[in-house]
């Protein structure tokens, strides 16, 4: 869900009327129930209804010096909705505007539910990364590398920048501490290189097949679990079309021998 229709009714702060419509329009709001929501396109009412929109208001006139006009001061129309803007957890609101004394904002909103495809604001996503999982093994019954000296071992430990592996203080020996941190950057590769050791005979670094570190951070709006589970339902239904079509049309095909 994303703020779509903005009515500005009175705006006397310093910013343009769409500066503050994109500014609303790109503030996430809580959309765990947006399933429940039909898009506009498909509802049936004439307008927008509690069915395919939620409806906000904002109303402030600065009374002081200077005030923060923030997400804090959205209200909703109707009060049983569970779509509101996002709090972060120990964050300050999101600041839409700043007024002076006797300036003021009196703004309509109409929120729909949209694709991200349509456009970025309607997108629970922030970030979406996939990796290989690592495998990382020490070769030869760990053999080159406990050959190592102390000042090697701990030279090899310090050069993985994502802390990969860890140095025993009381065995002595260098332990794979986090190898889910490793990116293949080789760095550990490049120092072994450097003592003069072969290190395709002292470790090996692969990645599992068909394992895969999937992480996905969304910007406040959806769990990132329901957001994948959500995208694979979706996945599922249009490859079920795509069935449908080729099993329907494979009817109609002639083959010539």
């Amino acid at each position: 869900m994303a703020i779509d229709l903005v009515n500005i009714t009175s705006n006397t702060s310093p910013l343009f009327d769409e500066f503050i419509a994109h500014r609303l329009g790109l503030l996430p709001l809580i959309s765990t129930e947006v399933n429940d929501y039909v898009f506009h396109r498909d509802c049936n009412c004439s307008e927008y209804c509690e069915k395919c929109s939620v409806q906000f208001y904002l109303d402030v006139k600065c009374s002081m010096d200077q005030m923060d006009v923030t997400t804090n001061h959205i209200k909703q129309v109707n009060k049983d909705n569970s779509v509101i803007p996002v709090l972060f957890p120990e964050e300050d609101p999101i600041v839409i505007a700043k007024l002076k004394k006797n300036q003021d904002l009196n703004i309509h909103m109409i929120a729909k539910k949209g694709l991200g495809k349509e456009h970025s604001k309607w997108s629970p996503v922030s970030a979406c990364v996939m990796q290989h999982v690592p495998e990382i093994e020490f070769l030869q019954d760990r053999f080159l590398i406990d050959k190592l000296s102390l000042t090697q071992k701990k030279e090899f430990v310090d050069s993985c920048p994502n802390k990969v592996y860890r140095y025993d203080e009381i065995r002595k020996i260098v332990v794979i501490d986090s190898k889910l941190n490793c990116t293949y950057c080789e760095e550990c590769l490049n120092k072994l290189d450097s003592f003069g050791l072969d290190h395709t005979k002292a470790i090996k670094i692969a990645p599992v097949q068909n394992r895969f570190l999937f992480k996905v951070e969304t910007v406040g709006s959806m769990k990132p679990e329901q957001v994948v589970v959500d995208a694979l339902n979706e996945m599922k239904k249009k490859l079920s079309i795509i069935l449908n079509v080729v099993e329907s049309e494979s009817k109609n095909i002639i083959v010539n021998r």
